[in-house]
């Protein structure tokens, strides 16, 4: 196969940043939820107030609450703190605008540029993630390989890389 070339820009790594953290927030917010209602709870029953009225508002106030603040929370780390981070990182470390190449066989997934590069069995990845910009491979559950979807569709590789992490058991996230 002819290797994949491609160049990440700070749009690009702002949007993978970001659909990686998506799937974490469901976990985030239920926890959050569960702390605020017994928070609640707990300073019903230490106030003395634990009837089934004041209780019950105590615990929709508590989850409006937790609702409104996860949120905010979210939107924070999608429109600020992501953004925020990429650029630092691009400051210090011009890695990621350096020209990427990316192949595969039927065994390993190939990614190098000129600082080095990696060969992994496909059976060893973490997982896979397509979204409207990109394709994210996961080597682990926090680090992950980012290929534009422009490469891809350029030399109709998409479904063949598709069809080797499916055929190899690599979990879609």
């Amino acid at each position: 196969m002819t290797p994949l070339k491609f160049t990440l820009d700070r749009n690009l790594l702002i949007l993978a940043a970001r659909a990686n953290n998506r799937a974490k927030w469901p976990r985030f917010v239920i926890a959050f939820m569960l702390f605020a209602v017994l928070v609640g709870v707990a300073v019903d029953y230490l106030g003395g107030n634990l009837s089934v009225n004041g209780t019950a508002w105590t615990v929709a106030l508590m989850l409006g609450t937790a609702l409104a603040t996860s949120a905010a929370m979210f939107l924070i780390t999608i429109f600020v703190t992501i953004p925020h981070k990429v650029s630092r990182a691009l400051m210090f470390f011009d890695d990621a605008q350096r020209a990427y190449e990316v192949d595969w066989d039927e065994i390993n997934f190939r990614i190098s540029s000129t600082e080095g590069n990696a060969s992994i069995k496909f059976a060893r990845l973490a997982g896979w993630k397509r979204t409207a910009g990109h394709i994210l491979v996961y080597r682990t559950d926090d680090h992950y390989y980012i290929i534009p979807r422009e490469s891809l569709d350029t030399n109709a590789a998409l479904p063949a890389l598709i069809d080797h992490l499916k055929g190899a058991g690599v979990p879609e996230k």
